[in-house]
């Protein structure tokens, strides 16, 4: 039973999506720092000039706390992301394993375990479960990284900024499903199969690269 909620369609094309992007973004992000960033500078531009007019709350598009919002929620992570890349682009290693960790171990445990929802009224899918799950992902990920002595920080170090990741990963999936029950959409948009938008798989990178760029000299 367990085996038929994980094997049907829609996952697997999650799966090999997901397993598409990962490939693109890891083998860019630490062999290709220059096409890295152009394919970051390219989710930006398709994100601004597709999903954000979509997704925005509409009583904020025609005043100056648009300006104010995209910048801070949209525009300025991405560049953090890109000033990562050529400070260390092991910080960004860093941060999207531990965030594609969280994502796939959420979903894991919600599909095997979920029981208990976090907040229906925001998003319907996410569990307790799930949650669990995404700690465990961002743990697992720091124990690595403290095995193979990639950053100087020590393990109880690392154990509380997986703990942050989860929380942060989480709120920045959580602030979406929000944003797109004010707009009344499902995804944030089409262009990933299995996945929706690009915000969608960027929700909670969104938020965690401020996180990173914050104790990035702890780590380093």
């Amino acid at each position: 039973m367990l085996l038929q909620n994980l094997i049907n369609y829609e996952f697997l094309k999650r799966i090999l999506t997901g397993i598409s992007l990962s490939i693109v973004i890891f083998c860019t992000l630490l062999f290709y720092p220059k096409v890295f960033s152009l394919i970051i500078f390219l989710v930006l531009f398709l994100i601004l000039k597709i999903e954000w007019p979509l997704l925005c709350p509409k009583y904020i598009r025609n005043s100056i706390y648009y300006c104010l919002f995209t910048l801070l929620y949209i525009i300025l992570p991405f560049l953090l992301i890109i000033y990562l890349e050529f400070y260390n682009h092991l910080l960004n290693f860093y941060l999207f394993i531990s965030v594609f960790s969280h994502d796939t171990f959420s979903y894991i445990f919600g599909k095997l375990f979920g029981k208990s929802k976090l907040l229906p009224k925001v998003s319907p899918n996410k569990t307790i479960e799930g949650a669990i799950g995404g700690f465990v992902g961002v743990s697992l990920i720091a124990y690595l990284f403290f095995q193979f002595n990639i950053f100087k920080a020590n393990f109880i170090f690392l154990f509380i900024i997986s703990l942050l990741i989860t929380v942060t990963a989480l709120f920045g999936d959580l602030f979406e499903s929000y944003l797109k029950r004010l707009s009344d959409i499902k995804d944030s948009g089409s262009i990933l199969p299995g996945h929706g938008g690009l915000l969608d798989r960027f929700d909670s990178i969104l938020f965690n690269v401020y996180l990173i760029y914050f104790f990035k000299d702890y780590l380093m």
